[in-house]
């Protein structure tokens, strides 16, 4: 569908192009880049990631849980190999669903025992708690709403000062 204005003719947004998103993934993994990934939750509620490396611009890249776990291999083991993944077979996160994708990652890392290196408290501004995880072929940035929750658990773990 179009619409015109005087002349000129609008066209319809089109749908993100996330097949290619991981085929540009892909490519950068098997050139053996090191990742730069931030993690969000977009408008619609699709877990997404902002991944770039020092030769390829940022862009998004929505994921589900198979395509989460294959970057996350890629990071720790330095492995390409995406398994037949088909980027996308995507479900948004449900209405009565906690849908903070960021958190449930950070926290992931934390119960695992992965090093979370996070921004002493002093030097934050703006209410938000920065943290990273670096690992063999990138790093995972964060940077979370600071909540009373989130600091009764990361004091708990014993993981912020």
């Amino acid at each position: 569908m179009q619409f015109n204005i005087t002349g000129t003719s609008v066209p319809q947004v089109k749908k993100y192009d996330n097949e290619g998103a991981h085929n540009a993934i892909k490519s950068m993994m098997q050139r053996k880049e090191t990742l730069s990934i931030r993690l969000y939750t977009n408008k619609e509620n699709y877990p997404c990631i902002w991944i770039e490396s020092l030769n390829v611009a940022g862009f998004k890249y929505h994921v589900n849980p198979d395509s989460f776990n294959w970057i996350y291999n890629y990071l720790t083991t330095g492995e390409s190999e995406d398994k037949g993944i088909n980027p996308n077979e995507l479900n948004p996160y449900k209405a009565d669903e906690d849908n903070n994708f960021q958190l449930s990652i950070l926290k992931q890392l934390i119960e695992s025992g992965k090093r979370v290196q996070f921004v002493p408290l002093f030097r934050e501004v703006n209410n938000y708690i920065s943290a990273t995880s670096a690992f063999l072929r990138g790093k995972i940035f964060f940077r979370l709403e600071r909540t009373e929750e989130l600091m009764e658990y990361l004091r708990e773990k014993e993981a912020i000062i």
